[in-house]
């Protein structure tokens, strides 16, 4: 792994029409066996993002030609507030000098009366490159 992309992620309610301030978000990526390595811990502000975090990526050159390598790093993350269900988004594309931006809708739990807490999750399936 040679180059770096980021990712930035927003969080809002109400179908996007609310950003969410003060949500935790997890950026991890999984490694060898059942190791995480955590890559950032962030709090949205009040527009409901994160400052970017920076992410190892394989080499640029690997998406300029066909090799049938990964050309892209794989991030899994979670978006996390008190009142509100989780959210994880597992194998989430990051391309060397890319920023890629997630975005994410949480669902006030006060929709979900009977629960007391709530994790949704979501599994992003590889680009055909």
């Amino acid at each position: 792994m040679g180059s770096e992309g980021k990712i930035l992620v927003r969080v809002s309610a109400a179908e996007n029409a609310i950003p969410l301030e003060g949500v935790t978000v997890v950026i991890t990526r999984r490694g060898s066996g059942a190791v995480l390595e955590l890559l950032g811990l962030r709090s949205t502000n009040a527009d409901g993002q994160t400052t970017p975090v920076p992410v190892s990526t394989p080499d640029r050159e690997l998406s300029e030609s066909p090799s049938g390598e990964k050309s892209w790093s794989s991030v899994d993350i979670t978006a996390d507030m008190p009142g509100y269900e989780r959210v994880i988004v597992e194998n989430v594309q990051v391309f060397p000098g890319v920023t890629t931006i997630q975005d994410f809708a949480l669902i006030p739990l006060e929709d979900y009366p009977d629960q007391w807490s709530k994790t949704e999750v979501f599994d992003v399936t590889p680009q055909e490159l």
